[in-house]
């Protein structure tokens, strides 16, 4: 029985190897800006406008985190990207949302902090299914 696909020269294998190793960068430089200029984004979006604080807020929160993790090339590059899009996403919706006086912002920086750390953990969360539909 012939082989039906042409074996592949060094030179062939070379560009292949090259051609992986820069796709690989790429996604890298493009996966963790979209992260967090999303998070910005979508942070001020529901403390702004979007559905003003309301909880269907988590719903396309949650659609980009598992995006996030599904674009992710492996599970440190999607723990990092989860963790700061989270904390990204909820210390922004805090930043833009909150309209009260000036002399609580200590206060309201410290609950930013702490709803941030929750927040980096469901990102972590929101990557790992990503990365599990991304297997499938």
């Amino acid at each position: 029985m012939t082989n039906i696909l042409p074996a592949l020269n060094t030179k062939d294998k070379a560009d292949s190897r090259k051609r992986l190793e820069y796709d690989f960068l790429m996604s890298q430089k493009i996966v963790l800006p979209f992260a967090l200029a999303t998070a910005i984004l979508l942070g001020w979006l529901s403390a702004r406008s979007f559905f003003l604080g309301s909880w269907i807020n988590l719903i396309p929160w949650g659609c980009i985190g598992i995006v996030i993790g599904f674009v992710s090339l492996n599970r440190i590059k999607m723990i990092v990207n989860g963790i700061l899009y989270g904390f990204i996403l909820s210390a922004a919706f805090m930043f833009f949302g909150y309209r009260g006086p000036i002399e609580k912002w200590p206060t309201v920086a410290l609950f930013t902090f702490i709803l941030g750390v929750i927040g980096a953990g469901c990102g972590v969360l929101l990557g790992l299914v990503g990365q599990v539909f991304r297997k499938k």
